[in-house]
């Protein structure tokens, strides 16, 4: 579920999500928690550009975080490449949300190992595959 709010032709979309694709690998590789326990926490502020009356290119920054609601939170950040496409005279339509993440960060409670940070990677844009979404529009 996310919320997309038109300032012009900026927007701010921020959204909380559970990612069945973690679930797909999870029971294809045959583990024994199909469903874990994380969700997606996404924001994103973007420039829109309308290429045609009902196609709209939105390119900006984002982040998507993984969180258990507890003492782990890591995520990326980076450019954000969105595509809409509005099926004439309907409410409804698709999207395509591309993110090119160029960081990562996290903060684990309690760990010997790890107690958080940021990292730069120049591998960090293949995340992208993991985080790109596709999906329904729906406007009220």
């Amino acid at each position: 579920m996310l919320v997309d709010v038109g300032l012009g032709e900026t927007y701010i979309q921020a959204g909380i999500n559970y990612p069945l694709g973690m679930s797909y690998i999870a029971a294809y590789a045959e583990a024994e928690d199909t469903f874990v326990d994380i969700y997606t926490f996404n924001a994103d502020i973007s420039q829109a550009f309308a290429l045609s009356e009902n196609f709209d290119l939105k390119i900006g920054l984002g982040t998507t975080a993984f969180t258990n609601f507890g003492p782990v939170v890591l995520g990326v950040a980076g450019a954000v490449v969105k595509g809409e496409y509005w099926i004439p005279n309907k409410n409804t339509g698709i999207f395509l949300n591309l993110n090119i993440p160029v960081m990562a960060y996290g903060v684990i409670e309690d760990n010997d190992t790890f107690d958080g940070g940021v990292v730069f990677n120049g591998l960090l844009p293949l995340a992208g595959l993991l985080t790109s979404t596709v999906g329904v529009l729906y406007a009220f």
